[in-house]
């Protein structure tokens, strides 16, 4: 289109969150408005917001983590970094998928919220425990046992394969390898675990697409 119309102006620099529906109804100039309606085909739609992952996501995938403890961050899916967007939020329930029966069965995992500032995550929130039960999807409301549930932008969301008590199991949730997203593992040298305020150092990213799902609503 740009080639095409030959005009100066007709360049538009937008993030990928930008192309909205909004943005090409209020768009009053025709040649821009084109080029917002083709950068909403070619583009993937943006996740709604207060949204991590998606339903459709939430399916049997190949294997699960054979660390134990691990924490870890839900960094990027469908091309998208996955911080909830907005403010004004709060996490109420979450949803993972393991249909692995007895093999790993009643295996733990803690639900995590984390603020990034600057290239470091800090933890604000922890959820309560869940049990696996090996049969299927499974959704829980996250129910803060420290910390609070506020998300908006700058805030992740993440797991912890173990309790907040300091027992540890190997992975929950479902994944598959051979994917464009990404899965990152936080640490923090000389600190606890899991407790809130603790600063998490980035660690190594793997090409990982989880069964995983989370969802805030407005306050």
């Amino acid at each position: 289109m740009y080639q095409l119309l030959g005009k100066p102006d007709a360049l538009l620099a937008l993030g990928s969150k930008d192309v909205t529906e909004d943005l090409e109804a209020n768009t009053t100039d025709p040649m821009k408005k084109r080029l917002v309606a083709i950068a909403r085909v070619l583009l993937p739609p943006p996740p709604p917001p207060g949204i991590v992952g998606n339903e459709k996501g939430l399916k049997s995938r190949g294997t699960v983590d054979s660390g134990a403890g691990i924490v870890w961050l839900v960094d990027k899916m469908s091309d998208y970094k996955q911080e909830f967007s907005d403010g004004g939020y709060l996490l109420e329930t979450w949803s993972f998928f393991n249909d692995n029966g007895a093999a790993q069965r009643d295996r733990v995992i803690t639900p995590l919220i984390f603020q990034k500032k600057g290239d470091r995550y800090q933890l604000t929130g922890i959820g309560k425990t869940r049990t696996n039960a090996g049969t299927g999807l499974q959704t829980f409301p996250f129910e803060p046992v420290a910390g609070r549930a506020n998300v908006g932008k700058g805030y992740f969301f993440g797991g912890h394969t173990g309790d907040t008590a300091g027992a540890q199991n190997a992975g929950v949730v479902e994944f598959d390898t051979d994917t464009a997203d990404k899965m990152t593992i936080l640490s923090a040298a000389g600190q606890p675990k899991i407790a809130v305020g603790k600063t998490c150092h980035e660690g190594p990213s793997y090409p990982r697409t989880y069964s995983i799902h989370a969802v805030s609503k407005k306050k």
